[in-house]
């Protein structure tokens, strides 16, 4: 199974039980990361892998063509689930979610459309989205631009501000944001 990260996953605290934990994922390795399904969850199939005692690791399967991932999305630190931005104040309790197996992950993967087969790292929208190399740095700064409006989307921190200083509500950041993005993907 190939590992991709997400764009802001911060492993910082973790990175020995990261990097223990994913090389079992990597493997398909599901009982050694003690893997876990969490249903309900607010932004699709998502799972839960064990880093330690008080530290959790979210993240989904994807599948590319025929290619199965394990996109990495977020460090759960002390069991703290309500501030998860991917499980949107889902309430998770540890005792009744149940272990899961890689056979079972790979079926219920979310398809991916494209995949760039040099880059590990996953931006996400309103589904994951994996960006090719380009050349200018125009086209550079402007994907820059939507990843950070994306993530101040998803906090709930939209800039109030735009480049001219005029003001933005939330939505209409959202609905810009839609739109430029659909127009760079259709560009490829």
């Amino acid at each position: 199974m190939k590992i991709l990260d997400f764009a802001d996953l911060d492993t910082s605290r973790v990175k020995p039980a990261y990097r223990k934990v994913v090389a079992a994922i990597a493997n398909g390795d599901f009982r050694a990361a003690q893997v876990r399904k969490l249903a309900g969850a607010g932004h699709g199939k998502l799972y839960r892998a064990r880093l330690n005692d008080a530290d959790r690791l979210i993240f989904c399967v994807l599948r590319h063509n025929d290619d199965i991932c394990a996109l990495m999305l977020e460090v759960i630190v002390n069991h703290d689930y309500e501030k998860s931005r991917f499980l949107r104040g889902t309430v998770i309790d540890e005792d009744k979610i149940v272990d899961c197996d890689a056979a079972e992950a790979e079926k219920e993967a979310q398809s991916l459309r494209y995949l760039n087969p040099e880059r590990t790292i996953v931006h996400l929208l309103d589904k994951p989205i994996s960006f090719r190399e380009r050349g200018s740095i125009q086209q550079s700064e402007a994907f820059d631009a939507v990843g950070r409006l994306a993530h101040h989307l998803q906090s709930g921190r939209a800039p109030s501000r735009g480049p001219l200083g005029q003001s933005h509500s939330p939505c209409r950041v959202e609905c810009g944001l839609r739109h430029l993005s659909r127009g760079l993907l259709a560009r490829w």
